[in-house]
């Protein structure tokens, strides 16, 4: 079996070009606006944040290049399966995190001044968890962007501002790129393989390794062959003296070589075929200088997740799930002489489907003489169904310049959030399910069963009002 010690490592190629395509454009006292923000940047003293910069994400070295994989230094959290193991390095998705010992759930992720949080997650509680089984991939995170397309990203540990509420853990605050003055495009490729890393494995580990299916539930725990490879661009442009642009695409695919079953004659019969992930991320910002004590910011954000797959026991059935977020953002900043004004106008729409092959579900169980069961195997798919989430979001601060009073300086911000939040699940047609048990010498057992198509809904919306001293 496994040794105890296991020798696991990540070698990326990186292709990095950048050329500037103008000289930095003189910067006026309305480009000095602050950028939009969770809460303004005088109150940041209060809580305990851990910040890291897009200079120092450059410098870190992660496996896939998401928000949460900048974050492993924070003794706070606590990263869940994956890449942690050694055993998945094949996978692209973002890592859910626990913030001081909380659930996942209760990690709450912003984007430029928005709540993020995706609750179509198989452990939530909505819907009660009935109607979670398919599709079952999602994650705590919406969107999966690439770490080149943010300025900054933020981790809330404590002592954590009301803006932040409704999450038991503590918050990820991340801040997209936008227009700094200067025109460019950079452009970033890297690669990795398991060829470059090394497993240390005896031989009937490594024969078990060879033969090795994803789980019951399509999983593939053990990764022991996997190609993966990332490539971004960003690009940065004035359209005029007060008007800037970023527009940023990344993609990740990466193929995991798993064994399929293809049939019982009698022993076991396995094909090496892969499993397929994808992910296209797309960003586009503008923003304003309309005067020197205003601000706007226009955003437009897209993720898509993609896994193609096969469970353990099905043996002519694949399955894609997918992991679907866009959503758009409006601020306004402006600047008083005693504070700063931040209004922010937000629509998301997430949505976690799945694609069958078909919706006739053939499952069968073969005993011996003894009715011991010998081996089991499944023909057919589930259907296709789908769970979306939209939220509308509106968000108003104001934050007093710090002052001192007495022996103290002192922070106030004064402000509020609504947030709409509507779920549905659709199964748009029947699924018929038919269990066959074989024994020698006697007919089979056939027992069938239909689940219908429907949907269901539900909704709920609040109001915080937020003072803060």
């Amino acid at each position: 079996m496994y040794k105890k010690t296991k020798i696991a490592f990540f070698i990326c190629t990186a292709l990095y070009a950048q050329h500037v395509l103008s000289e930095e454009k003189s910067t006026n006292k309305s480009n000095m606006l602050p950028e939009i923000i969770v809460y303004g940047d005088s109150n940041k003293s209060l809580s305990s944040t851990q910040a890291v910069t897009s200079n120092e994400m450059e410098k870190i070295p992660t496996t896939n290049n998401n928000i949460t994989d900048y974050l492993r230094s924070n003794p706070h959290i606590r990263y869940e399966d994956s890449d942690q193991n050694g055993f998945q390095l094949g996978e692209i998705k973002p890592q859910n995190i626990s913030i001081n010992g909380a659930d996942a759930n209760q990690t709450a992720y912003f984007v430029d001044n928005v709540n993020v949080n995706n609750d179509l997650t198989v452990d939530n509680e909505i819907f009660d968890g009935a109607m979670q089984v398919v599709p079952g991939i999602s994650n705590t995170q919406a969107y999966f962007f690439d770490a080149s397309m943010l300025s900054k990203v933020e981790v809330h540990d404590s002592n954590i501002s009301a803006s932040l509420g409704g999450f038991m853990g503590g918050a990820v605050v991340a801040k997209t790129k936008q227009y700094n003055g200067k025109d460019g495009v950079s452009l970033k490729y890297r690669t990795t393989n398991s060829g470059w890393a090394k497993i240390n494995a005896d031989s009937s580990a490594k024969t078990l390794l060879d033969k090795i299916r994803p789980d019951a539930g399509g999983v593939a725990e053990f990764q022991p062959k996997y190609h993966k490879q990332t490539f971004s661009i960003m690009a940065e442009k004035g359209l005029t003296e007060n008007l800037g642009m970023v527009i940023g695409y990344s993609k990740r695919h990466a193929r995991i070589q798993q064994n399929r079953l293809i049939g019982y004659a009698p022993d076991v019969k396995l094909d090496k075929q892969n499993h397929k992930r994808d992910s296209d991320n797309l960003l586009l910002n503008f923003n304003l200088a309309a005067s020197e004590k205003d601000r706007f910011e226009l955003g437009f954000r897209y993720s898509n997740y993609k896994e193609q797959k096969y469970y353990a026991t099905n043996i002519d059935s694949n399955v894609s799930d997918y992991h679907q977020a866009l959503g758009s953002t409006l601020a306004w900043v402006h600047s008083f002489n005693s504070g700063i004004l931040t209004n922010t106008l937000a629509y998301d729409h997430f949505k976690d489907k799945r694609k069958s092959s078909s919706a006739n579900v053939e499952i069968v169980s073969v005993f011996d003489e003894n009715f011991d069961p010998l081996y089991d195997y499944e023909k057919g798919g589930y259907g296709n169904s789908s769970l979306t989430q939209d939220n509308i979001h509106f968000s108003t601060e104001f934050a007093v310049d710090p002052f001192n009073l007495g022996f103290a300086n002192h922070s106030i911000s004064i402000g509020g959030i609504y947030q709409a939040t509507h779920y549905k699940f659709n199964r748009p047609q029947d699924v018929h399910s038919k269990i066959i048990q074989k024994y020698p010498n006697l007919s089979p057992i056939e027992t069938t069963n239909v689940t219908h198509q429907g949907n269901a809904q539900t909704r709920y919306q609040n109001f915080v009002f937020i003072p803060k001293i």
